[in-house]
């Protein structure tokens, strides 16, 4: 799972506004079904040891979720055998040294084991999937968190990288993007550390107790993950895809240096960082760090160089290996149309928050349909779609192929994914997804009691009335922005961040139990939101999208993108193509949108709408529509990065984790082109001219 930027939708406060809507009948007898002791049953199984992607733990992971859908009744329960690269470290080793060869410091580079969480670390080692292989002996420089304007300081201070080792912490960017831009800059090699100051005894400048006594990352805890370039392609990172990733004049380029570093990267430890970073603040004629730059350690950071030299020494094997997606069907009386929802399986470590505590939710949810089913004789209208996904801690891969392999009957069978990843790891719940789901989620969610305070609903802790755009980092990805189905992503934190023990060996039951839901009454709240939602798309006359709130959304998108220009790369631009198409889009929304709720609200088409079918079908198909290649059938994407198709919204290509609007005018500024902003402008109304078709009725077509 992906570590969420600053930007993400938080319930933190009151919401202006009441909602009357009521559950079904249906919706209702659900509500009292999801069962914490249950949930916390499937969790414990999940977290028993280390289910790395590809494992044969994860394996027996995937039997287990398979006998657990069939259990419960799914239909079509399939084991999916999906062959992915991926690689795996032979040699990791650090140390600080003086010109001579004396070794100052050897880093341990793994963590150690608790009576709370055994494990065995030769099973379990610290490293970062796709990292290069490369044996480096130079000075190491601080680079803050790796951002462009990180690099661009060290540069414009005359700091030369070429042949280098850089040092960045961990946050708010993707680890993939501080590889990228390190090698960029001419970097030899990377460490990756975490700060105190992000997740340990230090975070937001309040000191606090470390696991096991408190919830925060201990000093030899380390975060895993993968380096993958997913802000141009998510999925396997083989020779395969280069032409469907980057295009095909990338076809017979080489993944590495393409879709993930050539540079050796390791993660390590705060406390092995220690002594790294302590040796480049004792050098006097080092660059001074901003005060931006500054951690949560007890002496002033620099930039560096540092005094001595750092050995890194990292040798990784890169392999095909094998992956396994577990999919299944809860059948409802038309199969034309479903809901999908899902949530990846495999873990850095023990998976207890990420994904763990996703996944006993999932299985929860299914858990309660099937009773809801068995003691009412209740049956949805649709099907209701399960997918537990594999390889996404490697780069969003199992969920990524099944979309890829199914694409045909996806795009004409989804309305909607919503998506689980951490489950629950604090108080905070985060939703963020397309502007066509918020009213859906704002009256199921109005519904619900808080679980920390049953007086109040969920939507009583709202502080945004939008959902925050998708980005990535998570199986989201490619339904969105491949598939172009509306999705959504729930989670509970402590803040709109990752929890404390991210990708360590100590996101564990243990830690899950005592400070990540203690209880599971997040775990609950979440199998009533999603499963609510999930029978409310399955049951509802009218498919529960609104296209009015993606109007207002798109004209705000649009004043954010012509200020990005106009400070990035200022220059006379045409809007108006943009502008006239916005204008149209927000007619045939509220006319569509009347046409639904006209539906809802009498129970019948008639008067209404002249074909309820195809006012369902207007609606799945719309957001569609925002591909580029949507009316073409064509493998045309995003500029320098094919396989996102989506012109409304994609992954920030230098951020990763958040989204970038209006992305192909974006790139624009990032290559300095003028005349790609002008043409991807006009690109973009198009596009949302199809949506304006796909919204209007057929015999109302011009």
């Amino acid at each position: 799972m992906h570590s969420r930027s600053a930007c993400i939708f938080v319930l933190c406060g009151l919401l202006p506004f009441v909602l009357g809507t009521s559950l079904s009948g249906p919706e209702q007898t659900f509500f009292n079904l999801p069962d914490p002791a249950q949930t916390r049953e499937h969790l414990q199984y999940y977290t028993s040891s280390p289910h790395l992607a590809g494992s044969q733990r994860d394996y027996e992971t995937a039997v287990y979720t398979h006998d657990k859908f069939v259990e419960y009744g799914l239909s079509d329960v399939v084991i999916h055998t999906q062959h992915v690269v991926a690689n795996f470290p032979l040699q990791r080793e650090l140390e600080l040294r003086k010109a001579d060869g004396t070794v100052l410091f050897t880093a341990g580079l793994y963590e150690p084991p608790l009576v709370e969480d055994p494990y065995d670390p030769a099973e379990d080692p610290t490293f970062n999937m796709f990292s290069g292989s490369g044996t480096v002996t130079n000075r190491i420089v601080y680079a803050n968190y790796g951002s462009l304007d990180d690099f661009n300081y060290l540069k414009n201070n005359g700091v030369d990288l070429k042949g280098a080792l850089v040092l960045t912490r961990y946050g708010p960017t993707y680890r993939g993007i501080k590889a990228f831009l390190a090698e960029q800059f001419g970097a030899a090699g990377l460490l990756i550390y975490s700060d105190p100051q992000q997740d340990g005894f230090d975070a937001g400048g309040v000191e606090h107790p470390v696991y096991p006594e408190g919830k925060w990352r201990p000093e030899l805890s380390v975060q895993r993950g993968c380096l993958v370039y997913w802000q141009y392609c998510p999925g396997s990172p083989s020779q395969e895809r280069m032409g469907l990733c980057l295009g095909e004049e990338f076809a017979d380029a080489s993944p590495a240096g393409n879709l993930y570093p050539t540079i050796p990267v390791l993660p390590i430890s705060w406390g092995d960082a220690y002594p790294i970073l302590q040796d480049i603040a004792n050098n006097p004629n080092g660059l001074a760090a901003p005060s931006t730059w500054q951690g949560g350690l007890n002496f002033t950071y620099k930039a560096g160089p540092s005094v001595n030299q750092v050995y890194l020494n990292v040798q990784m094997n890169t392999t095909n290996t094998t992956i396994w997606t577990v999919t299944g069907t809860f059948r409802g009386q038309s199969s034309n149309e479903a809901v999908l929802v899902g949530n990846h399986r495999d873990a850095w470590g023990k998976g207890g928050s990420d994904p763990s505590s996703g996944t006993s939710i999932l299985l929860e949810i299914i858990r309660s349909l099937r009773v809801l089913a068995n003691t009412t004789g209740w049956v949805p209208k649709r099907d209701i779609y399960f997918g537990s996904w594999d390889g996404e801690e490697y780069g969003i891969m199992g969920s990524t192929t099944w979309a890829e392999d199914n694409e045909v009957f996806l795009k004409d069978t989804l309305m909607a994914y919503l998506n689980v990843d951490i489950g629950a790891c604090g108080p905070l719940l985060n939703i963020r997804g397309t502007p066509n789901l918020l009213n859906v989620i704002k009256d199921v969610a109005s519904q619900i009691p808080d679980p920390s305070d049953s007086t109040k609903k969920l939507t009583d802790f709202w502080t945004n009335d939008q959902l925050v755009v998708l980005g990535s980092g998570s199986d989201f990805v490619p339904f969105i922005d491949f598939l172009g189905v509306p999705s959504v992503d729930f989670y509970y934190s402590s803040s709109p961040g990752a929890n404390e023990v991210y990708h360590s060996i100590y996101d564990s039951f243990a830690w899950m139990d005592q400070f990540g839901d203690p209880g599971y009454i997040k775990s609950v709240a979440l199998a009533r939101l999603i499963g609510i939602l999930a029978i409310r798309f399955a049951d509802d006359i009218v498919i529960p999208l609104n296209f009015s709130n993606y109007a207002g959304q798109l004209q705000t998108y649009l004043t954010t993108i012509q200020q990005q220009v106009a400070t990035g790369l200022p220059g006379t631009y045409d809007y108006s193509p943009l502008q006239n198409a916005i204008t149209q889009f927000k007619t045939a929304a509220a006319a569509i949108d009347g046409e639904a709720a006209c539906v809802r609200s009498s129970g019948s088409a008639t008067g209404c709408t002249s074909d309820l079918n195809e006012l369902n079908r207007r609606l799945q198909i719309a957001e569609r529509s925002f591909l580029i290649n949507s009316k073409t059938n064509s493998s045309d994407g995003l500029p320098k990065r094919n396989w996102h198709k989506h012109v409304v919204q994609a992954a920030g290509i230098l951020d990763g984790y958040g989204a970038q609007i209006f992305p192909g005018i974006a790139q624009g500024i990032v290559d300095n082109n003028p005349a790609l902003i002008q043409q991807q402008i006009g690109r973009a109304a198009d596009t949302i001219l199809n949506v304006v078709e796909a919204l209007t009725p057929a015999g109302s077509k011009k």
